[in-house]
């Protein structure tokens, strides 16, 4: 558990909101595969729905000026939220890993995918590793996200989604 202390976040639209984030999570071994399950929340202190901004009297220039601004901040101020996570006053989320070694040690197979109930976002990342020698690896994989249109995912996986191979060397 961590409670985020912010100060701003009551005048400023990019600061977010004070809160609690927490994880319950559970890591177990079956049938030779290592599974992590985990309950991911967060509560948002102080929380306050943001109302669409409507325009009364498109003809009056004062009003329509008034109107574009508010819609500027309201625009703003729900990315923003979409970006901490603070849509709604809980947000909650489900993760899970599975992996599991073959070839004596030397290749292991990975899933991990990731699952926003309250945004309904999502990420899916397989990937397979090669330990070629004690040293050197490889890996290839791909990273898949999602969800509803305008979300962050949806938003991030025209960059975000794809294919990746990777070599890597410890020394």
């Amino acid at each position: 558990m961590a409670w985020k202390w912010t100060q701003g976040y009551d005048t400023l639209m990019y600061v977010p909101n004070p809160g609690l984030s927490y994880v319950l999570g559970l890591e177990r071994n079956i049938w030779d595969i290592t599974v992590l399950a985990q309950y991911v929340g967060q509560y948002t202190h102080q929380f306050k729905e943001i109302t669409e901004p409507l325009l009364e009297n498109p003809l009056d220039p004062t009003i329509l000026f008034t109107y574009i601004q508010d819609r500027i901040d309201y625009e703003s101020t729900l990315f923003n939220r979409k970006v901490f996570q603070q849509q709604e006053r809980g947000n909650h989320a489900l993760f899970l890993s599975l992996s599991r070694a073959f070839a004596h040690e030397d290749l292991r197979a990975e899933l991990s995918g990731y699952y926003n109930i309250t945004s309904e976002e999502f990420f899916v990342r397989p990937r397979l590793v090669w330990k070629i020698t004690d040293a050197l690896s490889a890996s290839a994989g791909a990273h898949i996200m999602g969800g509803p249109d305008q979300s962050i995912y949806d938003l991030s996986k025209g960059v975000l989604n794809g294919a990746f191979a990777e070599l890597k060397v410890t020394f």
